[in-house]
């Protein structure tokens, strides 16, 4: 045995949690660094070796063989990319209201907003009462109200 490689216990919900945590990581490897990268090569080649400890997990309905391959089943990893779309819609709400919020501080700040925000590097609590604002407003009605605007308003300097 290898010297450096260390066993670690786990149990078969762990087993589980832990394949669908690193494949969801996968996916998003994939999609960032592309299918032909060295690197996603070689994260190929541990869920190929993770893979292998589903029968003794008793997960057996978490992979396939595929042309002597073994994969993730078809269902695993509709389920991994369902919460990872999940998290992209929750990423997306969040992301969107936290912008338009630090839009709004940017368009709205005082200079001693504009020296304490510059001076500690954190936006002020300001920022987080207009972010819960658009939250809820998305939460109501999604995109539905949201237009772009032909006024050019530009924040004084």
């Amino acid at each position: 045995m290898d010297k450096d490689r260390k066993d670690i216990k786990l149990t078969p919900e762990q087993y589980r949690a832990l394949l669908k945590s690193y494949l969801i990581g996968n996916l998003v490897q994939e999609d960032i660094l592309g299918a032909k990268n060295k690197e996603v090569g070689r994260l190929h080649v541990l869920e190929s070796y993770l893979l292998s400890f589903a029968g003794d997990f008793k997960a057996e309905d978490l992979v396939e063989l595929k042309k002597d391959e073994l994969l993730p089943s078809q269902e695993f990893e509709n389920d991994c990319s369902a919460a990872l779309d999940d998290y992209d819609e929750h990423q997306f709400w969040y992301r969107l209201a936290q912008d338009l919020a630090e839009r709004d501080f940017r368009e709205s700040a005082t200079i001693s907003e504009w020296r304490a925000t510059e001076a500690s590097g954190l936006m002020p609590d300001r920022v987080k009462t207009l972010h819960d604002k658009y939250h809820e407003e998305f939460d109501k009605r999604g995109l539905e109200k949201l237009r772009l605007s032909d006024s050019e308003k530009t924040v004084a300097e």
